[in-house]
């Protein structure tokens, strides 16, 4: 059953591939270009005609669909409910889902499907002492998945962010939902969700990479504001003044080429002075 599963998951990803690739695409290409859309969104906060003029503008140039991402949702939504209502069933009918399947102990458990709970966690076996119904060492094996999924989910939102820093909800809010659920949920569905998760994120890091070569000149300001300001936001407790300048600078040259409608954004800010090593060469020569 488990095997059934993984090969089902993959064959769903097949199916839709054409409107998920779509879909992974934009989404890729709105977090390359976040940090300009945010320039036009501070620049003309005023100013709504002129902030979406150019916000369209940007998209078309670099062929951004915003739709297509709310379109993959809308078809790909009635698959993953089919799936999980028939993990579900086979969970409660099947008695081969009552085996094991690599470290997890029955994909029928640790709960009945359509009865989530953490009894099996959370109440004692003894009135001695306290020990999981399920025992600690099929306990920790159950755990094990759910941990897995968090840690997963997490590095998935990462990369499917349209930002460089996203924010709580979607950065820690819906990985613990995901891990909540699988701990009161049959650990099919766990492995179900974990499949599909880690084929999302190899098709994103291929597509972020196939993006990244099709524009590099937005790559090149992505990085450079990335390195003018931590996505993590704890190495520096203010940014340097030559940070904030670099960071300035690069947006305000990528903004003034969009707005004189040359083709690409200006990166002679981003390139100037080369890297450290090309810089020592060039002094040496």
């Amino acid at each position: 059953p488990g095997l059934a599963i993984i090969v089902y998951t993959v064959i769903i990803k097949v199916l839709t591939f054409p409107i998920s690739q779509l879909a992974t695409r934009s989404s890729s290409l709105l977090r390359l270009v976040n940090p300009q859309v945010e320039e036009i969104q501070k620049k003309y906060e005023n100013d709504d005609d002129r902030k979406n003029m150019l916000t369209r503008k940007l998209y078309n140039e670099v062929g951004i669909n915003p739709f297509v991402v709310l379109v993959s949702v809308v078809v790909q939504l009635p698959l993953f409910i089919g799936i999980f209502r028939a993990v579900g069933k086979l969970a409660r009918d099947s008695a081969s889902f009552q085996g094991s399947f690599l470290w997890i102990p029955s994909l029928a458990g640790p709960v009945l499907a359509g009865n989530p709970s953490l009894d099996w966690l959370l109440k004692t076996r003894y009135s001695d002492h306290f020990e999981p119904l399920v025992g600690w060492d099929k306990a920790v094996l159950y755990l094990a998945l759910p941990i897995i999924l968090v840690v997963a989910q997490f590095v998935t939102n990462r990369q499917l962010s349209t930002k460089r820093d996203p924010d709580f909800v979607e950065s820690v809010g819906f990985p613990a939902f995901v891990g909540i659920s699988a701990l009161v949920s049959p650990a099919g569905l766990g492995l179900y969700w974990l499949t599909n998760n880690l084929l999302t994120a190899a098709q994103t890091a291929v597509v972020q990479q196939q993006v990244d070569e099709e524009f590099p000149q937005y790559k090149a300001i992505y990085n450079a504001v990335g390195e003018a300001q931590p996505a993590d936001g704890t190495r520096y407790t203010r940014k340097s003044p030559f940070s904030e300048n670099k960071e300035s600078e690069v947006l305000k040259d990528s903004l003034a080429a969009l707005e004189e409608g040359t083709t690409g954004p200006a990166v002679s800010s981003v390139k100037r002075g080369g890297t450290r090593k090309a810089r020592r060469q060039k002094k040496k020569s």
